[in-house]
């Protein structure tokens, strides 16, 4: 006895010609996406011939994120947007293996320095490397200086430069004489401008001031702790989750 497919299953009760006879699944689009998807075209198709059209869009939407490369061809040949004579530009073209050079790291971390307390940071600097998308310069921000996707968020809570500084030395000081939930707290009410908790944690991550010794993962809808103790720990694993609910270690 072996085990049978929903496919070997349908084939054995209905014929084997069932399968074929199933309805293919549609790709909806939205309205946004369809817009969305016009825009990129008009972005990217003066460089067709040097990349994948169809791949530098798939990757660059930001109203769909599960929008495959194959999806994205049959809409821009659904709107007419490429002509037939010109149908060439829509095939898919080899992958560098080298996605990034030394010339564009270098280049990429100077930009990252010059716009990263900017509202959108990766959105400037896209304008400058024409030829990244958005996803592939927030991955590489990620390798090559250690930026979370977090501080890359347009949503996110913006900070200036000033108050990044003001924020280090705050740290500084009090840390000689505070730790854990009492220093964040101490921090939260010298600082002007009302901050959470939350916000002033994740700018101490940012300025590499503050980290945790153990990996927390969030799962469920009742977001409940999953403690992973670090190689380096001592400390079992439920002494670990007693001490992070406690208190935050500040290095």
């Amino acid at each position: 006895m072996f085990w049978k497919s929903t496919d070997d299953v349908l084939a054995i009760d209905s014929g084997y010609d069932a399968n074929k006879m199933k309805p293919k699944k549609t790709v909806e689009w939205t309205v946004q996406e369809e817009v969305e998807l016009k825009e990129l075209f008009e972005k990217w198709i003066d460089k067709a011939n040097a990349i994948d059209l169809c791949e530098m869009i798939a990757q660059d939407m930001t109203t769909s994120t599960d929008k495959q490369r194959i999806e994205v061809k049959k809409k821009i040949i659904e709107l007419g947007l490429v002509p037939e004579e010109n149908a060439n530009i829509l095939k898919k073209k080899p992958k560098n293996k080298v996605e990034w050079l030394p010339d564009e790291r270098e280049a990429l971390r100077n930009l990252y320095e010059e716009y990263q307390y900017e509202r959108d940071p990766v959105a400037l600097i896209q304008e400058k490397l024409d030829t990244k998308t958005r996803k592939k310069i927030v991955k590489e921000l990620e390798l090559l200086l250690g930026v979370r996707k977090i501080d890359l968020d347009v949503n996110r809570c913006i900070w200036t430069k000033d108050e990044d500084e003001e924020l280090r030395i705050l740290y500084q000081h009090k840390s000689e004489v505070l730790a854990g939930n009492s220093l964040l707290e101490a921090i939260q009410n010298s600082i002007p401008k009302n901050r959470t908790v939350k916000e002033i944690t994740d700018a101490l991550i940012r300025l590499k001031l503050k980290r945790m010794k153990a990996a927390v993962l969030i799962f469920g809808q009742k977001q409940n702790m999953q403690l992973l103790t670090s190689t380096k720990s001592l400390l079992s694993k439920k002494e670990c989750i007693m001490k992070i609910k406690n208190d935050f270690v500040i290095y």
